[in-house]
């Protein structure tokens, strides 16, 4: 029988993971037998939408992460995918605080019909020692447990003068095997990078196909088979989970208002204090009078963007002792 290759695309939240995958598909030679497995927080995916409008196979595992509360959902994905499919590759993105070491060893009880390509994690070097000193049950696994380590928003923490060296040291002492990408992500090719046959040092990765840095030149368009392994339904109220024993919460908003750039940027900048709990993570989308704006929050760092093909709003918030109440009114 002939194995399906595994990527695993780990990292905390908001680290970069979905963005990087959008990268690998630009630059994959081929996507027609490649499948994705999204997880997400709560009962609503966006990431998995996200790249649904790349033209890609996704199959999306909501309601909890996949080590642990929905393991058995997951277990049954990658079964009936490789019986459907029959795919080449499966990309799996984790929940951000899902254990890499926990997501391997499910897919390692198959070993007949799959094998791990490789284990990616995404740091944002911004959040490494915060995330490190407080999340550190899942943030250290996930860097342990990785065979590829890439930075996100490497060039802007190298452009403020920042250097990685304390933090290069630090991986390097919980995971002296992983290999340690120095390097803004437009710089190399993804594909390339996970492609690549003698991955003995991590030289070769730091240099690796730097020059072919080039997009597939295709569209992927027809290739996509949508299919929700939990369906939700939007009633203009909030959801809440509890996940890892009480240890983070989400809470899903549907909201009507219409914000300008200003007020939704100054709705963002309140989650960087603790009035409304401990937030790691605010995604989404928001009405703007244009059309949509798509909002991205992790601590210190706030990204906007108009979308127009965006076809209702909703808001996620991930966090510790969530004032939900609080959180909910923001954005009424």
């Amino acid at each position: 029988m002939k194995k399906t290759n595994i990527l695993i695309i780990s990292g905390f939240l908001g680290s970069g993971k979905t963005t990087f995958i959008k990268k690998y598909i630009k630059e994959a030679e081929s996507l027609e037998k490649t499948v994705i497995i999204e997880n997400e927080f709560g009962e609503v995916g966006i990431d998995g939408e996200i790249l649904k409008k790349e033209g890609i196979n996704v199959k999306e595992i909501n309601s909890g992460c996949i080590c642990c509360s929905v393991s058995g959902s997951f277990k049954d994905s990658i079964k009936n995918i490789k019986k459907s499919f029959d795919p080449d590759t499966i990309i799996i993105e984790p929940s951000g605080v899902a254990k890499l070491s926990e997501i391997e060893d499910i897919c390692r009880k198959y070993p007949e019909e799959f094998k791990i390509l490789q284990k990616i994690t995404i740091v944002d070097p911004f959040l490494y020692k915060m995330y490190t000193l407080n999340f550190g049950e899942f943030y250290i696994d996930q860097v342990k447990n990785s065979n590829i380590i890439l930075f996100s928003r490497y060039s802007k923490f190298i452009e403020d003068e920042n250097s990685l060296k304390e933090i290069i040291d630090d991986i390097m002492s919980k995971n002296k095997k992983t290999h340690i990408v120095e390097n803004e992500w437009t710089s190399f090719n993804s594909f390339n990078l996970i492609y690549k046959e003698n991955l003995n040092n991590s030289e070769e990765i730091n240099q690796v196909d730097i020059a072919e840095h080039s997009c597939c030149g295709h569209s992927h368009d027809g290739h996509s088979h949508d299919e929700h392994l939990h369906k939700h339904s939007c009633c203009g109220h909030s959801h809440d989970e509890h996940l890892h024993n009480d240890d983070f919460e989400s809470i899903a908003i549907h909201s009507k208002k219409i914000f300008t750039e200003n007020e939704i940027r100054k709705t963002l900048n309140n989650f960087n204090n603790n009035d409304f709990g401990s937030i790691v993570r605010c995604k989404g989308t928001v009405k703007s009078e244009s059309g949509y704006y798509r909002i991205n929050f992790v601590p210190k760092e706030i990204n906007i963007e108009s979308d127009f093909k965006a076809e209702n709003t909703i808001i996620i918030v991930i966090g510790r002792n969530l004032n939900k109440n609080k959180i909910s009114k923001l954005f009424c």
